[in-house]
C-alpha cells in the first residue's frame, strides 16, 4: 500500500466519525473552545489538583486514556501495514526507539493488540470469545483470558464503533449476535440502537425463548423515546422537572443514553487526540 493510500485512509477516519455520529443521532461535537483538547472531564478543565494529566504527543503511548484508533493511525503512518505481522516484542522495541518514548503501558499494549487483531482476521465479528476480549481491550481494560468479563452496553457500543472505524463492512456472525443480545438483555435493555442493530433479532428471539414476549411491546416505545431524549439540549436537562421517570421504557432509555453519551465522549477524545499526530 503506497503512502498516498495510507494518507487517504487516515483522513477517512475523521470522515467516518462524522458520518457515524449523524447515523446514530448523536449531538454534534463540542466546539474546541467549549471543551478540553483531550476530551477531559469538567473536573479536569477546572484544574483540580487531582485531575489526571491530559493525553499529549509525548505521553500517548503511556497514558491510560489514549484512544485505540490513535495508535492505529500512528503505526500505519510510521510502518504502513508492516507492523501487522511483527511479533509483539519486536513491535514494542520499534515503538520505543522510533517514537522516543520511555514506556508503553500494559493497557495500551492491549489496545494495540486488539487493533492488530481487527486488521488481520475476522474473529471479532464471528467468535464471541474474541469479541469479548477485544471489547475489553478497546475500552481500556486488560482482557482476562481465564474469566469472562461481561461487557456493559456502553462498552459494546464503543467497541463496535471502533471496530467499524478500523474495518468497515464486516458482518457479525450468529455467535456474536447472540452474545451481544444476551449481554444487553442481562442489563434489561431490549432495544439495540446503532451500532448494535445487528443483534435486535436475536434479542427478540431470546425474549421468546425465555417467555418474556411481553417485553417486546416496549421495544418500539424505547426506540421512539430514545430519539426524543437524545434530541434534548443542555437547557432542557437543566429544567427542574424530571425528564426520565421510573418506568420500564425510561429505565431502558436512561441506560442507552449513558452508553451513547460515553460513545460521544470517546469520539470527541479521538478527534482531539488525532490532532496530536499532525
Amino acid at each position: 500500500m503506497s503512502s498516498t493510500d495510507h494518507e487517504q485512509r487516515l483522513l477517512a477516519v475523521l470522515e467516518k466519525i462524522g458520518q457515524a455520529e449523524e447515523q446514530a443521532g448523536l449531538p454534534p461535537p463540542m466546539p474546541e473552545a467549549a471543551g478540553p483538547a483531550s476530551g477531559a472531564s469538567t473536573t479536569e478543565r477546572a484544574g483540580a489538583p487531582d485531575a489526571p494529566a491530559p493525553v499529549t504527543r509525548k505521553n500517548f503511548f503511556a497514558h491510560y486514556d489514549t484512544h485505540p484508533v490513535v495508535f492505529d493511525v500512528a503505526l500505519l503512518h510510521k510502518y504502513n501495514a508492516d507492523w501487522y505481522g511483527w511479533e509483539p516484542a519486536t513491535l514494542w522495541q520499534e515503538i520505543l526507539a522510533d517514537f522516543h518514548v520511555p514506556s508503553i503501558s500494559d493497557h495500551n499494549k492491549a489496545k494495540i493488540q486488539a487493533i492488530r487483531t481487527l486488521h488481520i482476521n475476522e474473529w471479532f465479528w464471528i467468535q464471541w470469545e474474541v469479541f469479548n476480549w477485544i471489547t475489553q481491550a478497546l475500552n481500556g481494560n486488560i482482557p482476562d483470558f481465564q474469566v469472562i468479563q461481561k461487557p456493559t452496553v456502553a462498552q459494546l457500543v464503543n467497541a463496535v464503533d471502533i471496530a467499524t472505524l478500523v474495518r468497515d463492512g464486516e458482518q457479525f456472525g450468529p455467535e456474536v449476535q447472540m452474545y451481544t443480545a444476551a449481554a444487553m438483555a442481562d442489563e434489561g435493555v431490549y432495544h439495540a440502537p446503532k451500532p448494535l442493530t445487528y443483534c435486535q433479532d436475536e434479542i427478540k428471539q431470546l425474549l421468546e425463548v425465555t417467555r418474556a414476549e411481553h417485553v417486546q411491546s416496549t421495544i418500539q416505545d424505547v426506540r421512539n423515546r430514545l430519539a426524543e431524549i437524545m434530541a434534548l439540549n443542555d437547557a432542557d436537562w437543566a429544567k427542574a422537572d424530571p425528564i426520565l421517570h421510573e418506568n420500564s421504557v425510561d429505565i431502558q432509555v436512561a441506560k442507552l443514553k449513558v452508553a451513547l453519551d460515553y460513545l460521544g465522549l470517546r469520539r470527541r477524545q479521538l478527534r482531539a487526540q488525532l490532532g496530536l499526530l499532525q
